[in-house]
């Protein structure tokens, strides 16, 4: 009988165990979707702030700004969010702010959990709608055209891994467009789209090897490159293969 009666309440603690890990667990989870939500919304009253004020605020006023007016700050329109509490985390943090961003992104907003995991505005968005935000601002399409949030966006949809934005963010190092001339930086985002088949980038890649330019100069490189992209059907390419004797 006692053996049945402890065996019963070692059940019942397990389960009560179980239980609170759940629901700790759908806790956190759920602060972290709400956190997402709030860096998206915070991340388009940025927008609107510039758009009103003709740039982003500044480091020392930070997301008060969206707020209150700062000093200088003419024609601004808002509050851009409703509460002081809209710029506070789920776990009681302030949301931090960075001007410029990473990667040459125009400002950053983000917070972490408390397990120290971060939450960053650039990881909010899908790499695809990403991508095509910057050639609207490319293109001014929809929006004033402006190259430096074109960047902004092609660099978010990069981090995420889409091939289409870090070949362009290669060619925009590789040229020294809207960012630092850097041969190495061009190399690192050719490789990372040419190895997802991107045949622009591999092209690209392949001239990068054939010229020297952030890498040391091999043809066998710029061949292997090359031939990749021209199986692809990728005119320049193949070009380039003639060009070698091939």
């Amino acid at each position: 009988m006692h053996r049945i009666t402890y065996s019963i309440i070692k059940q019942l603690i397990f389960c009560v165990l179980l239980t609170s890990l759940l629901i700790a667990l759908s806790g956190c989870s759920s602060r972290t979707d709400r956190a997402e939500r709030d860096i998206q919304a915070l991340v388009t009253a940025m927008h609107d702030y510039r758009i009103d004020v003709g740039d982003y605020p500044e480091r020392d006023q930070a997301l008060q700004a969206l707020l209150a007016s700062p000093h200088g700050a003419s024609n601004w329109k808002g509050p851009y969010v409703k509460k002081v509490k809209d710029l506070i985390d789920p776990w009681g943090n302030p949301y931090q702010y960075a001007i410029p961003g990473q990667w040459g992104a125009p400002f950053d907003i983000f917070t972490a959990t408390p397990d120290g995991s971060p939450i960053r505005a650039w990881q909010m968005a899908n790499a695809e709608m990403q991508l095509n935000m910057g050639f609207d601002y490319a293109n001014g399409h929809d929006v004033s055209q402006d190259h430096a949030e074109a960047i902004y966006w092609w660099h978010m949809a990069a981090e995420q891994g889409n091939a289409q934005a870090q070949s362009i963010l290669g060619s925009l190092y590789e040229e020294g467009r809207g960012v630092i001339q850097d041969d190495a930086e061009a190399v690192r985002w050719f490789r990372l789209a040419a190895e997802q088949g991107d045949a622009l980038a591999q092209n690209n890649l392949g001239m990068m090897y054939r010229r020297g330019r952030g890498v040391p100069q091999d043809n066998d490189e710029a061949l292997w490159w090359f031939s990749l992209a021209a199986e692809q059907g990728h005119i320049p390419a193949q070009r380039n293969l003639r060009r070698m004797g091939q």
